[in-house]
């Protein structure tokens, strides 16, 4: 019979007052088809310590943080979708700037803010929904990609052919988004406001299951593990994740997976076996 140690018995005491009224979160998350697993962890560390603090609920919009990652340092969307579509002429991957990081992620709602769900939703049941947006994006890039190795123009032609496939995003349900982003939205204020007062924590030593348990203490954390393909071979991809709380009980970690289809392989796998693929731990922490 397993033992359990003083630190689980002080988390079982702890997360009795912390947890008293009920999760962090009363919304459900799905990424869908987007490799958008970094903007949501980064949302629910937000919304969870906003819950710790205040008592209130926060439902922060991943749709926003997106378009903002994608957006970049350029100054209009026009720019950004020119830079987008360019990174075809060196690369075969259209999901490549898809990709990011927790740290990324949390720097951008940081510093710009971040929009409440209900204004940018990202849900698919929405006829605007982000996966379709990014679904648009990945057809142009490869159709300029075609176009570039198919066209016997000379290369001053090429912004003639970057702006009809900008233009075509843009008129492909892609429009009304792209101008949301823009808006000056109160919402992003206040969350600026709020994160004024914290900052994201990174632990990259070595991970055990004791040293989870012990984070959760104070606080839901995100975890970025390796994933494996179909033939259990250790890709240089990670997906991330919440972890919310553990119970001593059961033995078992209680998670926050916005990657609902399993694209990443973490179906089926044990929590032991992922624990040891963990590469950086992320937490907020009050100032």
């Amino acid at each position: 019979m397993r033992k359990i140690s003083i630190t689980e018995i002080l988390f079982v005491l702890f997360t009795q007052l912390s947890h008293a009224q009920g999760s962090y979160w009363n919304h459900t998350e799905n990424q869908g088809d987007v490799w958008a697993c970094h903007a949501f962890c980064a949302t629910g560390l937000v919304e969870a310590s906003y819950k710790k603090e205040t008592g209130h609920y926060m439902d922060l919009s991943e749709a926003d943080l997106m378009l903002k990652h994608f957006k970049g340092s350029h100054k209009n969307w026009d720019n950004s979708l020119r830079a987008y579509l360019t990174k075809g002429l060196t690369t075969q991957n259209p999901r490549s700037l898809e990709t990011g990081t927790i740290a990324k992620s949390f720097a951008i709602i940081k510093k710009q803010g971040v929009a409440y769900e209900k204004e940018m939703p990202y849900s698919p049941t929405f006829s605007m929904d982000f996966g379709t947006v990014m679904q648009v994006m990945r057809h142009e890039y490869k159709a300029f990609q075609t176009e570039m190795k198919t066209s016997s123009s000379k290369r001053a032609k090429v912004n003639q052919i970057l702006q009809s496939h900008i233009t075509l995003i843009k008129t492909k349900r892609v429009q009304k988004l792209l101008e949301k982003e823009a808006i000056n939205l109160q919402s992003r204020r206040e969350v600026k406001s709020f994160l004024s007062h914290y900052s994201l924590k990174q632990d990259k030593g070595s991970t055990s299951r004791t040293k989870l348990i012990k984070l959760l203490q104070n606080q839901p954390i995100a975890v970025a593990y390796r994933i494996k393909n179909k033939h259990g071979h250790l890709l240089s991809m990670s997906h991330v994740y919440i972890i919310e709380s553990y119970n001593p009980k059961t033995h078992k970690f209680t998670i926050r997976n916005s990657d609902k289809k399993g694209y990443f392989g973490h179906k089926g796998e044990s929590t032991e076996d992922i624990i040891k693929r963990i590469h950086t731990i992320y937490y907020l922490k009050r100032n």
